[in-house]
């Protein structure tokens, strides 16, 4: 979750979990930056900047979403944006209840979801490359039907190219790749159990009701209250996370690494991560003071980057 303001929307993820996700916080009107790595590169004018939603998008607080300084759409609920390998920035999102697709600052395109009655679906959220979930709660594959019953999804566009995705539904745990059949990720407790699944957080990563994080089948640490998980350009699954007010990073299944961060509440994507109030860090280092919303990503060159909203020092 944003470390101030209020009324909180996720826009990749169930509201189980905080975090694993863009943020949206409406009572933060501020200033949209990006970095790399722990050097702020670029500020950007946009009235009323309110969620850092991934790439270099931005939503504000009435609804309009903006590739840098660029109108994207009014009337925006939802918006996942991702750097593809050849390193443009997209975005998919949700205007007026209709899945839309946009590559950097370009003209929209219309993404048709319907049912078997050829009936136009209404669309909910934009989960990443080109997954949505309708209002029923069905995972959509750009037109294709995925799944129903859908808690969580996180969408991802791997090193090839290619569109994957990790979602939850009826407690179970799924990757799926493009339109295929989805494969049932069996996670397990230590008396070969099913465990009851939350969140899918990004790569291969998900939570359990009771707050663990796994890796694929594999137990990563307990009493996660955050989780980011991305694949980096050489193919691997990395995730950050949130365990008892301590900040990690893991690669696949390996051994954790501790950060030295103040009272983390979010890890927000590559390396970065809020604190209880408000600050944005990378890895030990801390970036800028009253931040609502922050989006990390790992571009083509491995490079760890984000994007964030700064909020009036006065909330």
């Amino acid at each position: 979750m944003p470390a101030k303001g209020g009324n909180t929307t996720f826009s990749a993820t169930s509201d189980a979990l905080s975090a694993t996700a863009p943020v949206k916080t409406p009572a933060a009107e501020g200033t949209a930056k990006g970095t790399s790595g722990r050097t702020v590169t670029n500020t950007w004018t946009i009235p009323k900047a309110s969620t850092a939603a991934g790439a270099t998008y931005f939503i504000t607080s009435d609804g309009t979403l903006y590739h840098q300084e660029d109108v994207i759409a009014k009337n925006v609920t939802s918006a996942f944006g991702i750097v593809v390998p050849n390193g443009t920035d997209t975005a998919t999102y949700v205007s007026g209840g209709k899945a839309y697709a946009v590559s950097a600052s370009g003209t929209p395109t219309k993404i048709t979801i319907q049912d078997s009655d050829k009936k136009d679906l209404t669309i909910k959220t934009a989960v990443g490359a080109s997954y949505f979930i309708t209002s029923d709660n069905s995972l959509y594959y750009k037109g294709t039907f995925i799944a129903k019953n859908v808690s969580s999804a996180f969408g991802i566009v791997v090193p090839n190219g290619t569109d994957t995705a990790t979602f939850v539904s009826d407690g179970v745990a799924y990757g799926v790749v493009t339109g295929g059949k989805p494969t049932k990720v069996v996670i397990q407790d230590s008396n070969k159990k099913d465990l009851t699944i939350k969140t899918a957080v990004g790569a291969s990563y998900y939570i359990t009701s009771d707050n663990s994080l796994y890796y694929k089948g594999t137990f990563i640490a307990k009493n996660v209250s955050s989780a980011f998980g991305i694949v980096v350009p050489n193919g691997t699954d990395t995730a950050t996370y949130v365990s008892d007010g301590v900040a990690y990073g893991v690669a696949g299944s390996g051994t954790p690494t501790q950060y030295t961060v103040p009272n983390p509440k979010t890890a927000a994507g590559a390396q970065y991560f809020l604190t209880t109030d408000g600050a944005l860090y990378y890895k030990n280092d801390k970036m800028e003071d009253n931040v609502s919303s922050a989006f990390g990503i790992v571009v083509l060159n491995g490079t760890d980057t984000a994007t964030y909203v700064v909020a009036p020092a006065c909330q």
